[in-house]
């Protein structure tokens, strides 16, 4: 569950990790030579790697944890699981309030 505002910075973000099977195949727009050394192209993005400014060692930046339930969450940055996020009718990476639950009976298994 995001919101509006949410939805907007993630589609600006990086796109599917999966190409689009129906692209042409002709243009190379995926940014890199053809037939490089992978150990020597260091300086390409990793979606594993951490953050750079961040104090922790590797890996401990892109984990980020529920607020309510302390699980990890889906994305880096998120302050709510997608099953707290329902739960509680707020936006998973922002905790805006999105919908009024008090009427509903919800549970998450």
């Amino acid at each position: 569950m995001v919101c509006a505002k949410c939805d907007a910075k993630l589609r600006k973000g990086p796109q599917l990790a999966a190409p689009d099977p129906f692209k042409s195949k002709a243009e190379n727009s995926a940014g890199r030579k053809i037939g490089e050394n992978k150990l020597l192209s260091s300086k390409r993005y990793s979606p594993y790697a951490p953050v750079a400014g961040s104090s922790k060692g590797s890996g401990a930046a892109m984990v980020s944890r529920c607020t309510t339930c302390r699980s990890q969450t889906s994305r880096p940055g998120a302050k709510y699981c997608q099953q707290c996020a329902q739960k509680a009718g707020k936006c998973a990476l922002c905790g805006a309030a999105m919908m009024d639950t008090r009427g509903y009976k919800m549970s998450s298994k």
